[in-house]
């Protein structure tokens, strides 16, 4: 007969070898996995660095445009109401233009002066000779239907007096 360790040994040894492959190629699995998260991992938050930082760049850049274009708007206002005389659109239009000239980024730039109740009279009757927008005769608002009526009595008003489109919008006609 045989003895029992002997035929028990090859049984044994094998199935330490086959445990040592299985354990090895389950341990070199996670650590893959392990290691493929990581980089995952790692690579996100590049990405998202990279996009905080763009999007910093850009608000800069913004922020820049939109501190240039207000102080211009705020030049051209004071240029506007300091005048000792109407501003006609035909200047108003030259000044407009050099500020689009600086400010590529505005879409349009137009004068909305603060008319009271007691100056509407004479607002309305002073567009009709010129000075305001063609074919527009009274201070006007979008009524309930979408359409322009006479605007409602009130304290005070900002109608759009003068508008100049820039460059990139010449093509767009405007609603007045």
């Amino acid at each position: 007969m045989h003895d029992v360790r002997s035929v028990m040994a090859p049984t044994v040894a094998a199935r330490s070898r086959y445990l040592a492959v299985v354990l090895t190629a389950a341990i070199g699995t996670l650590a893959s996995i392990a290691v493929a998260l990581l980089i995952l991992s790692w690579e996100r938050r590049v990405a998202e660095i990279d996009f905080q930082n763009k999007a910093q760049s850009y608000l800069q850049v913004v922020n820049g445009d939109l501190g240039d274009a207000a102080t211009l708007l705020y030049t051209m206002g004071a240029y506007v109401q300091t005048n000792q005389h109407e501003v006609s659109r035909a200047q108003f239009g030259r000044f407009a233009q050099v500020l689009h000239d600086r400010v590529t980024a505005l879409r349009s730039i137009g004068w909305a002066p603060r008319v009271t109740r007691a100056e509407r009279p004479a607002f309305e009757r002073r567009a009709l000779t010129g000075v305001g927008i063609p074919q527009r005769d009274r201070i006007i608002e979008f009524g309930k239907r979408g359409t322009f009526v006479t605007a409602a009595d009130r304290p005070s008003y900002y109608p759009i007096f003068y508008i100049e489109a820039g460059r990139q919008n010449h093509s767009t006609e405007l609603r007045r």
